[in-house]
């Protein structure tokens, strides 16, 4: 083989790995500290809840690419099925956050937005700066500041209980004033992974805490 064809076919190698992407993570189980990933055709549970109600819903990761993500989601209280594009930009630049999925618009594409995870942007201004600005659906864009360490968070991955590192941000304005918007995120720069928030009160507000990717 000549020298021109294998360093194309190293870039085949290398470009189709990159955009096969897969979401890579650390949990711990028994003590141990060990490697998974978030795959094509992975699903993620989450356990919501808006007042009174309460109910599951379910991420299908049908494709994750640097180009963009695409997801699956379903609610267990609809027979509604939403499709999400979400674009390759606004995965790592967004700073509007998307939480409110209506039966009027099924199939969501989003350049500007973003769900389930957290930009690439954002993400990396709480960890230098310890602050950071986002706007969740219809809200004014505000601070969201390191509202706690690294916490040990359990969830279930592929059946097995484990724990996995997380941290808080929150938009607590003073010491004198409870936030009233909490995002939990995965404790890793390369999957920043949403793992729970709470918009509101506990009582009154709006939760979502992932339980379980299978």
């Amino acid at each position: 083989m000549s020298s021109l064809k294998i360093i194309i076919f190293l870039l085949f190698v290398v470009t189709g790995s990159y955009a096969q992407n897969t979401l890579s993570f650390t949990y711990k189980k028994n003590g141990k500290t060990l490697t998974a990933k978030i795959a094509k055709n992975d699903t993620l549970v989450y356990h919501c809840q808006a007042l009174a109600m309460q109910y599951d819903v379910s991420v299908i990761v049908n494709e994750f690419t640097d180009q963009k993500i695409d997801l699956t989601y379903l609610k267990n209280i609809s027979a509604d099925v939403w499709h999400v594009v979400i674009s390759g930009n606004a995965y790592k630049t967004s700073t509007n956050y998307i939480t409110y999925f209506g039966s009027d618009n099924l199939n969501m594409k989003m350049t500007d937005s973003l769900v389930f995870w957290l930009s690439r942007d954002n993400f990396n201004e709480i960890i230098t700066d310890h602050t950071t600005k986002l706007k969740i659906d219809s809200y004014s864009k505000e601070a969201f500041g390191l509202a706690t360490n690294v916490n040990e968070t359990s969830i279930k991955y592929k059946g097995e209980a484990v724990t996995i590192e997380t941290f808080d941000i929150n938009n607590r304005r003073s010491i004198y004033n409870d936030p009233t918007s909490t995002i939990t995120v995965l404790n890793d720069s390369n999957n920043r992974l949403i793992v729970g928030y709470i918009f509101g009160s506990k009582s009154f507000g709006s939760i979502a805490q992932l339980t379980e990717i299978k």
